[in-house]
């Protein structure tokens, strides 16, 4: 009875010993690896073997072959494959990171990367995206806008059967690789440090109708909390797109002044990115209130103005180049070798570590008067 169950090739030891010395970089372009006739009289393996092995990491950009020669890494101008990288703006440290991932692995493999940034996910934005099945791009590395307009748009593209990677995002539809940071664990990272400290009001600013990843967050936050034997007050949960139309820095504003107008004000708030965190601290100060001495705050992505505020903002850091050397790799495994574009067996969704930075504005809670 056929079980399912994939067996790899007899030559797939050769494979990936050539491919760990050539992205180790123990092999620089243009160095001889060896001759057909030599690898099949070193591994043991059939001719026709090695030389499947070999076409495997010829189409992965690994390598190249020069008749009556041999095989050599391959050479840095040789290209076999065109991506198309599409990333909600260049102006933010995570995407910049993202992208050097992917172009990090696309100079080992002897991939062409270009780029588009968009703007808000435009008309022409979604437009782009929807046309990219009829490009010569032989497929695409999308970073989420968390944005409806866009999420119709990748719908397009998988009906299309053009093979794309999503990063910072599930895909709701299923059967396409994702890239994501471990949310979950970043929030529960941030609810362990609070509760170490002593907190026991703390508050969550974000998103939570516009990204799964914020829910995630928040979701983290909730079980350290919960886990630490701790209540969660579900009532400091704001919400920043809970009213349609609202601008993002009045809606933080306005958030941030109901919390602490309150009784019994949070003596902690964990906002979903360090934007939000740094607009919250502002409008704080406005009211007076000290950081961390009133109010210990933290942030999430460890953005170049973490260490720009004063005091300096505790945040969790996503791995944004590892995710874009993930994705790039997820999206070649399923282009498969040589040229042609295949379906990958089995897609994958994969979610990476995050870092918890502890900075200045964390602070045990301060002491209420009796």
């Amino acid at each position: 009875m056929n079980t399912g169950s994939v067996t790899s090739p007899v030559y797939q030891p050769l494979i990936d010993r050539i491919r760990g010395l050539v992205e180790r970089g123990e092999t620089a372009p243009g160095t001889l690896i060896g001759t057909e006739r030599a690898m099949t009289r070193e591994t043991g393996l059939s001719r026709k073997s090695v030389r499947l092995a070999i076409e495997q990491l010829i189409g992965d950009g690994l390598v190249e072959r020069r008749p009556g020669i041999g095989v050599f890494t391959r050479a840095s101008h040789t290209f076999t494959r065109q991506i198309q990288l599409v990333v909600p703006t260049l102006a933010v440290k995570q995407s910049i990171q993202l992208l050097c991932g992917a172009l990090a692995v696309a100079g080992q493999r002897g991939v062409h990367v270009q780029i588009y940034e968009m703007h808000g996910v435009s008309a022409a934005d979604t437009q782009f995206i929807r046309a990219l099945a009829a490009t010569q791009a032989d497929g695409a590395i999308i970073q989420s806008a968390h944005h409806e307009k866009l999420t119709d748009a990748l719908f397009h593209l998988k009906s299309a059967g053009y093979p794309f990677v999503l990063v910072d995002e599930e895909f709701s539809g299923g059967d396409i690789p994702c890239v994501l940071a471990d949310n979950y664990g970043g929030g529960y990272s941030v609810g362990q440090a609070l509760a170490r400290l002593g907190h026991q009001r703390i508050a969550f600013l974000g998103g939570l109708r516009a990204a799964d990843t914020v829910r995630s967050r928040l979701d983290g936050l909730r079980d350290a909390v919960l886990d630490a034997g701790i209540h969660f007050d579900r009532s400091l949960v704001m919400d920043i797109s809970g009213r349609p139309g609202e601008e993002f820095h009045a809606a933080i504003h306005r958030l941030t002044g109901e919390l602490m107008d309150r009784p019994n004000p949070p003596t902690a708030l964990f906002c979903s990115n360090d934007l939000e965190a740094a607009t919250a601290s502002r409008e704080l100060r406005r009211l007076g209130r000290r950081i961390p001495d009133d109010l210990s705050v933290v942030g999430f992505d460890d953005d170049v103005v973490c260490d720009l505020l004063d005091p300096t903002l505790a945040s969790v850091r996503q791995p944004t180049f590892e995710m874009g050397q993930t994705a790039m790799k997820l999206l070649l495994d399923l282009l498969g070798p040589g040229h042609g574009k295949r379906a990958a067996p089995k897609p994958r969704v994969q979610h990476l570590p995050t870092v918890w930075v502890p900075r200045e504005s964390l602070a045990p809670p301060p002491s209420r008067p009796d």
